[in-house]
């Protein structure tokens, strides 16, 4: 009986412990997103996703959506900021994936993977927030069907 007591005295701190712990939730709670990726600007952290359209049977990505926050705890939902259709020399409408923003000499550049082994293109805005425009009319790289989930490094000498 004693022991019982002891177990259900340590069960009843560790309940009163989790229970007093903030409840988290998730950054973005209102679509089906995927494929983070932050940006650092102006202390603003700028979070381009992929995501599923709410009709999607398997996977229905046609655009990519930009949130911000300016303290990692509030995030702004802004939109979709690009998307498949502003590619021109794409010809799917579906496979808008991980894509990669960084900031370089004033100008923000938005690296998109294209579906069905097209490559990878670039568009260009003058702000996080775009309009975002595709510079090149054509892919930036176009290796094989695995030209996915781009990254940007730029090296210290430029």
């Amino acid at each position: 009986m004693k022991k019982v007591l002891i177990i259900n005295i340590f069960m009843a701190i560790a309940l009163l412990g989790v229970a007093q712990k903030p409840m988290t939730l998730p950054i973005i709670s209102t679509k089906y997103t995927a494929d983070p990726a932050p940006l650092v600007y102006n202390d603003t952290v700028f979070l381009y996703t992929s995501h599923d359209e709410d009709d999607a049977m398997g996977f229905k990505m046609l655009d990519w959506l930009l949130y911000y926050s300016t303290d990692m705890v509030n995030w702004t939902e802004y939109g979709a900021v690009a998307s498949l259709k502003d590619f021109d020399w794409v010809p799917y409408d579906n496979g808008a994936w991980a894509v990669q923003c960084i900031e370089r000499n004033g100008k923000f550049y938005l690296y998109c993977p294209m579906p069905g082994g097209v490559g990878i293109g670039v568009l260009v805005a003058d702000t996080p927030y775009g309009p975002f425009k595709d510079p090149l009319g054509k892919a930036l790289i176009k290796n094989s069907n695995h030209d996915i989930d781009p990254t940007i490094m730029i090296d210290v000498l430029g």
